[in-house]
């Protein structure tokens, strides 16, 4: 939350501003206010003017009394989307696809069947309530709970009724249709139908989905009771749908995914009303906790995660932060997306709760106060009514310091002092910029918002507080005035620390936007920087060029490469065997090509020896593999990777080091298994069957290929290679055994061996099998010749290996062929279209 909650933009009786300007649109009519809109629970003037203007109804007639029950009648909340839909939606769809897998092709699980022999041999005196509970998952259950809305005065909840539900029955027809998995009449032996069909497509349960939409639509506008009973009423429907035999549990379990994606689609769309906390409901919360508050109203202010009121108490002004259901899912999905994705590291557990959240800023409070830093007084925390938490703190008199129209050097020097107390008893605030810095009337500095603050904090945090409000600092007085009040308040050996950290990944979200609002701040911070004796590196972040021509000559390529197969192998074959894959082998091939990024960012920063926003290093090595793919450097993909750590805060050679010391143990881990996979199928005994007549043209292509390539390397590159294999094998003599070289090594056993299943996973889908070992020692042989060839990636020499080697084992032409482009499709071809989004991304955070 900035600084400027601790003021009321409107004074005594200006205008209201709008209600999504504090982030969270609040509740109109909740009371509180001399402008507000009289509630149910009575606020007092409010129904003053209320009362007066009905004892004058009679004289004004009609029209009149008509016109003051439209003025007191409770307005509708405001509607907004809330983001914790989009969690819902992801969350939702992923489960969908994850049983999606499981359920294809009639897989029946053990723990499945167990499940639902328990529950269809339930007693059969059940079947009367069963019936009746199912009800609430039938097609006729919408409109009905449509009426119902109508009735109430809720036409719009009736809408988005209508919308969830029909789109949750019709869905689960399409899926059903799709996933042609059997009811439990044709799976399972002895079932007990109880008014059901024996046969037909059960995945998913459209009695689930449907009861799953209705709930998660309704749940926007009932209590916190009723909407458990909702859910308790879903799981119902869902064990009945079960007990009578008409579904196993991932059907309904598939179906509820569904409606609750679509619940919260809706809600996405067309939005959901506002709960803010009520006034009387904080009052009262606050009146238990010993606080007396006169005047409470809300604060519209740039609250992300909380509503604020401010009010009157004994001994002047009071800030209140409320937490309640919807300001706590708001603020729990930036927490999960700061901690897992493009936000700071080294966040508080982001499943935190309310009460977690409201005690652990008090005590940060509390603690800062006592290290000697000026923070607003801690009044206390309270359990409001409904699950709302409430922190009081006295209310500061002041001005926003990044809206302040200027920052003397008193005033500066003041900012820095209080950040020195904080670092004394080593507590980082986490976002100290000056949107988080009040000027008080007196000109005195004090620091609010320690929401993300961190008692205990590692070197690395406290510089980063020097950073980021050394570059915020920069935007508003200029660079050598910044320097000049941090350098005398901290001291040159914290810049030197914070120096690191001056580039544009390792700032917050805001600070970057205030510099890049300023062309040639950072530029200048640096130089102030260095005059100061705290040097910043002075190695520009690469930008590495994708060039057209290369685009144009991977598309060649892999046409050309693709057409050679298919011909060879014959095209209406190979189209048939891939029109009839199975498609959940596919998608475990997906994943298989997917994963290796994620284990690939988790080595990066296991060798960088720092942690790392996890979603940002994942999106980094996407880049990086575009850069590969489209530039002409064979080096691009690593300069994309240290310049990603430089723009997160390492020195260049720091993060030159830590790339290369990746790729080493990715070429150790890479050539041990190899030899171990190749072993053991020697062991195996491996059968060399007669290759077919295509094998011939493949292994031609094969030899083209590695001939062109080798052309390719000029003595330079091949000095240069030399150069770089000989340093990063010299960089393994840094592995220790440790935990970091651990993970390190893990990481790189994880991501080889998630490429291997990839391909095994492929030859599944193709309906090929093959030894695992000398398939997983003809995907390691074929990745080892990839260097050799002329298009990066591997491209027209791995897929001619990988055919052949299949051919070889006894793999016919087609299903060799066929495998191979469905594994170089999920590997080589689908990361790019991420991998062009992540390199967009980062391009404009200027880290390459």
């Amino acid at each position: 939350m900035r600084a400027d909650r601790y003021r009321d933009p409107r004074g005594p009786s200006g205008p209201r501003p709008s209600p999504r300007a504090c982030g969270r649109p609040s509740t109109a009519g909740s009371g509180g206010g001399t402008d507000a809109q009289p509630s149910r629970r009575g606020d007092p003037g409010a129904m003053t003017r209320g009362s007066a203007a009905t004892v004058d109804a009679p004289a004004q007639g009609a029209n009149a009394l008509m016109e003051t029950k439209r003025r007191t009648r409770r307005p509708r909340p405001a509607r907004y989307r809330h983001p914790g839909d989009i969690f819902r939606v992801v969350t939702g769809l992923a489960v969908l696809a994850g049983l999606s897998v499981l359920a294809a092709g009639g897989v029946l699980t053990r723990p499945e069947r167990t499940m639902f022999r328990l529950l269809n041999d339930l007693p059969g005196w059940l079947d009367g309530p069963m019936r009746v509970v199912t009800q609430a998952g039938w097609v006729g259950a919408v409109p009905i709970a449509g009426a119902v809305a109508v009735l109430a005065r809720r036409r719009r909840l009736a809408i988005d009724l209508g919308l969830a539900g029909g789109a949750a029955w019709v869905l689960a027809k399409m899926v059903k249709d799709v996933a042609h998995r059997g009811r439990p009449g044709v799976l399972l032996e002895e079932v007990i139908l109880r008014g059901v069909p024996a046969t037909g497509h059960g995945f998913v349960s459209g009695h689930a989905a449907v009861a799953a939409a209705l709930a998660t639509v309704a749940s926007s506008e009932v209590s916190r009771r009723t909407r458990r009973a909702l859910w308790a009423l879903v799981w119902a429907v869902a064990g009945a749908r079960v007990y009578s035999g008409a579904h196993l549990p991932l059907d309904v379990l598939g179906g509820a995914a569904l409606g609750w994606a679509l619940g919260a689609g809706v809600h996405l769309v067309r939005g959901t009303p506002g709960h803010a906390p009520p006034v009387a409901t904080v009052l009262a919360g606050l009146t238990r906790s010993g606080l007396d508050v006169q005047a409470l109203r809300p604060l519209h202010a740039d609250a992300r995660g909380s509503v604020p009121f401010v009010g009157d108490a004994a001994g002047g002004g009071v800030f209140v932060k409320a937490v309640g259901r919807d300001q706590r899912d708001a603020d729990l999905l930036f927490r999960i997306g700061r901690w897992l994705a493009f936000r700071e590291v080294g966040d508080e557990a982001p499943l935190a709760t309310a009460k977690q959240q409201i005690e652990h800023e008090a005590y940060l409070l509390l603690a800062a106060a006592r290290a000697g830093a000026r923070v607003p007084d801690l009044l206390t925390t309270a359990e409001a009514d409904d699950g709302i938490w409430l922190l009081a703190e006295r209310r500061v008199a002041g001005t926003d310091a990044s809206q302040a129209p200027t920052l003397g050097n008193d005033v500066l020097t003041d900012i820095w002092r209080q950040l020195v107390a904080l670092r004394t008893a080593r507590i980082a605030h986490r976002d100290l910029r000056l949107a988080n810095v009040l000027i008080g009337t007196g000109g005195e500095a004090w620091l609010v918002d320690f929401g993300f603050a961190q008692a205990g904090a590692s070197d690395d945090q406290l510089a980063r507080d020097v950073a980021e409000l050394l570059a915020s600092t920069a935007t508003a007085v200029g660079a050598g005035l910044a320097v000049a009040a941090a350098s005398a308040a901290v001291g040159p050996d914290a810049l030197r620390e914070a120096a690191p950290l001056l580039q544009p990944l390792a700032l917050s979200t805001a600070t970057r936007r205030q510099l890049a609002a300023q062309p040639g701040a950072l530029e200048r911070l640096r130089d102030a920087m260095a005059t100061a004796g705290a040097p910043v590196d002075p190695r520009r972040l690469l930008r590495v060029r994708l060039r057209p021509s290369m685009l144009v000559a991977v598309a060649a390529g892999g046409y050309a490469t693709h057409h050679l197969l298919i011909g060879a192998a014959g095209a209406s074959s190979v189209a048939s065997l891939l029109a009839d894959g199975r498609w959940r082998w596919v998608a475990a091939a997906t994943a298989g090509g997917l994963l290796p990024f994620l284990f690939a960012a988790i080595a990066l920063a296991a060798a960088a020896g720092r942690r790392l926003a996890l979603g940002r290093t994942v999106a980094s090595q996407l880049a990086s593999t575009l850069a590969s793919r489209g530039s002409a450097s064979s080096h691009a993909g690593a300069e994309v990777s240290a310049a990603y750590l430089c723009a997160a805060g390492m020195p260049a050679r720091e993060a030159e080091d830590a790339v290369d010391l990746t790729r080493a143990a990715g070429f150790a881990v890479h050539t041990i298994a190899l030899v171990a996979a190749g072993g053991l199928a020697l062991a195996e005994g491996i059968r060399v069957a007669e290759p077919p007549r295509p094998a011939a043209l493949v292994v031609a292509a094969l030899v083209v290929a590695l001939a062109a390539g080798a052309l390719g390397w000029l003595p330079a590159s091949r000095r240069a290679l030399a150069r770089a294999a000989v340093r990063r094998l010299r960089l393994l003599r840094r592995l220790r055994t440790d935990g970091q070289s651990a993970r390190l090594l893990l990481a790189q056993v994880a991501l080889t061996a998630s490429l291997a299943l990839s391909l095994l996973a492929a030859l599944r889908a193709v309906s090929v099998s093959v030894p695992i070992a000398a398939a997983v020692t003809l995907y390691l042989a074929s990745s080892a010749l990839a260097a050799s060839g002329p298009l990066p990636g591997g491209l027209g020499v791995v897929e001619p290996a990988l055919a052949a080697g299949l051919m070889v084992l006894g793999v016919p032409a087609a299903p060799a062929v066929a495998a191979v482009i469905v594994f170089r499709a999920v590997t080589y071809w689908v990361p790019l279209v991420p991998a062009a989004l992540a390199y967009r991304r980062l391009r404009r955070q200027g880290c390459c």
